[in-house]
């Protein structure tokens, strides 16, 4: 084999070895750009997996606060009845208190005066 057809032979087999190199780089290219996508995909179905679920916490928790406000609001209600009839047996009690006070009162007075 002569110098010049070493020197073609490596010229052919560089070139062979660069073509090779320019595939394969661009299927990894092509390849991540694939995964790239398809993992950009799932992330954003993910997300919206997340704040759905986000979502239907919050609205369970709302309803959860609706019927505790209401729960209060009722027993706040009943308590104020109660007190309310309470305050008023106290306030009709303490009238009659007064009156009995008011007839000793007089009964005192007069026993003084006579």
């Amino acid at each position: 084999m002569t110098g010049a057809q070493v020197w073609t032979l490596l010229a052919i087999f560089s070139g062979f070895l660069t073509v090779l190199c320019t595939v394969i780089f661009a299927m990894l290219r092509t390849s991540i750009g694939g995964l790239r996508t398809e993992v950009d995909a799932k992330i954003d179905h993910l997300g919206l997996d997340l704040n759905a679920k986000i979502d239907g916490v919050a609205s369970l928790l709302d309803a959860k606060i609706d019927a505790l406000d209401a729960k209060g609001d009722e027993r706040f209600d009943r308590i104020t009845a109660v007190m309310g009839a309470r305050f008023d047996d106290v306030d009709h009690r303490l009238t009659s208190v007064e009156g009995d006070l008011g007839l000793v009162k007089a009964h005192l007075i007069g026993q003084r005066s006579a």
